[in-house]
């Protein structure tokens, strides 16, 4: 049965593990990056809310602004940026001119007072707002207080835009680094084996005479590998200079026996006994 090379399988397996993290970092840093610019995107908004605020009149028998919202979005229509006002006690709403005739449906329990909470809401093209609203009660002196829902949203397809970009970016930057990092491995595994290489080398010049023992500059991992060998090859020799030895001495006591028979033999002859000789 024919085994996969080393080299093939450190590569695989280095290949392997480096797709798995490129894979994992990708989506962690795609996951960081969403994070940051929705949180980014909440704080804008929440800026937007405070100036709404501000801005809101509320002694006025219906609901208005005492100058427009400075950002120009909210002037366009259906350009994304959003901003409404309702008054629960009379149902009066009044919104930004982006909104156009279209109207946002505010989450079923606004929080009262605080900081303005984010939510996710339906817009009026039919794609998704990030919004933050806040249910306040305005002081109006001796007219009473006014309760207000008001209401900052933004569309998300600036959201998935920016996320998709910077998706189609780090993809295309990883499929970048994953090749250069298969190349360095490649790299470190060829270097890696090398006195594999080494070691093969020397073994065929054993083979073939020009050496006795492995020597050469073999890092201390495949030390143990090369000793063994050279134990090996020891052993052999110890073993071959032996059976010369026996050969040696079987070869002298053959040669003494076989003169006496001759010299029986030769007798024999001598004597006419031709058969016995």
């Amino acid at each position: 049965m024919k085994h996969p090379a080393l080299r093939l399988r450190l590569l695989l397996g280095t290949t392997a593990s480096i797709l798995i993290a490129l894979v994992l970092a990708g989506i962690a840093i795609s996951t960081l990056f969403a994070d940051h610019v929705q949180r980014s995107l909440v704080a804008d908004l929440n800026a937007q809310f405070v100036r709404l605020v501000a801005l809101v009149d509320v002694d006025a028998p219906g609901l208005r602004l005492t100058q427009p919202m400075p950002d120009p979005r909210f002037e366009q229509q259906l350009s994304g940026l959003y901003w409404q006002i309702r008054d629960p006690a009379s149902g009066i709403t009044a919104s930004s001119r982006s909104l156009w005739d279209g109207a946002i449906a505010p989450p079923a329990a606004l929080p009262d007072g605080g900081s303005p909470r984010s939510f996710v809401l339906a817009g009026p093209d039919g794609g998704n707002l990030i919004a933050v609203a806040r249910k306040l009660i305005f002081d109006r002196g001796t007219a009473g207080p006014r309760t207000l829902e008001i209401l900052v949203a933004e569309t998300t397809r600036t959201l998935d835009g920016a996320n998709a970009g910077f998706r189609a970016d780090l993809i295309r930057d990883l499929a970048i680094l994953a090749i250069v990092l298969v190349l360095a491995a490649w790299i470190q595994v060829t270097l890696g084996l090398a006195p594999l290489a080494m070691i093969r080398r020397s073994i065929n010049a054993i083979r073939t005479g020009e050496i006795k023992t492995l020597d050469g500059p073999f890092p201390a991992e495949v030390m143990p590998l090369v000793a063994e060998v050279n134990a090996l090859l020891e052993a052999q020799e110890t073993s071959i200079a032996f059976s010369r030895e026996r050969a040696s001495d079987l070869a002298h006591g053959l040669k003494t026996n076989l003169m006496v028979l001759n010299f029986e033999a030769q007798a024999l002859r001598e004597a006419g006994n031709e058969t016995s000789a």
